[in-house]
């Protein structure tokens, strides 16, 4: 015996397929950033972030430079990592480290230290002294810096200089600035003024989650905001 589906039906069915399929890649994997850049990417690995927590910290930066075209004439990529006091791991001019594969297998390397503060000024100063102190003129200049909260003084009388004015250099010669903040969430964005300023008051680049398991949530906002002209 046969049965008859009316047109209609089927008619149906295949929207509601069609659908799902055309949700489903929206909801997919972020896409490619095709503008060109000078990329640096800071990562905080002090004591309060935890090795467990850092590796998805590594994971997220390694799958945020996946979505760029690295090249030295295209995104070039440049990475620090910081506690009491930063580390350069790969610069601009690392012409042979500006691919993927070798970007990757240096964010591999970037080992946990777990220092007891977070000088996060030091780590904006070296970005300023040795990423962003050679303006290609026709890329934009973007930096992303990853933190589980605020920056504390070393120890003695070693002050952690104020936020506002290690970020002005970088301000001045054009640089974008994004703050990912961890442990944080959207409500408390007015209260969190470090991060704002690292943003350099721009609200729409400071990113915020309450653990470090959903950073892959923020991918694709922080990839856009990087791409976005202005």
């Amino acid at each position: 015996m046969h049965i008859k589906i009316p047109v209609f039906l089927l008619l149906v069915v295949c929207e509601v397929s069609a659908y799902h399929l055309q949700d489903s890649l929206v909801l997919g994997p972020p896409r490619r950033c095709k503008r060109g850049m000078d990329l640096a990417i800071i990562m905080d690995r002090s004591q309060t972030i935890g090795s467990e927590d850092f590796e998805k910290s590594r994971s997220f930066v390694r799958n945020l430079t996946h979505r760029y075209k690295v090249s030295p004439r295209r995104t070039r990529v440049g990475i620090i990592a910081y506690d009491e006091s930063a580390e350069l791991f790969v610069s601009f001019r690392h012409r042979k480290q500006q691919n993927v594969a070798a970007m990757t297998s240096i964010i591999n390397r970037i080992y946990y230290t777990g220092g007891f503060f977070t000088r996060t000024d030091l780590a904006l100063e070296k970005a300023n002294s040795k990423l962003f102190n050679r303006d290609r003129g026709d890329k934009p200049n973007v930096l992303v810096v990853i933190t589980d909260g605020g920056s504390t003084h070393g120890p003695g009388n070693d002050i952690a200089k104020p936020i506002p004015d290690v970020v002005k250099p970088l301000v001045i010669k054009g640089v974008k600035m994004i703050a990912v903040g961890v442990g944080l969430d959207d409500k408390d964005l007015n209260d969190d003024i470090e991060l704002l300023q690292i943003a350099n008051g721009q609200k729409e680049n400071v990113f915020t989650i309450d653990q470090f398991d959903k950073l892959a949530k923020v991918l694709k906002r922080v990839l856009r905001s990087s791409c976005k002209k202005g």
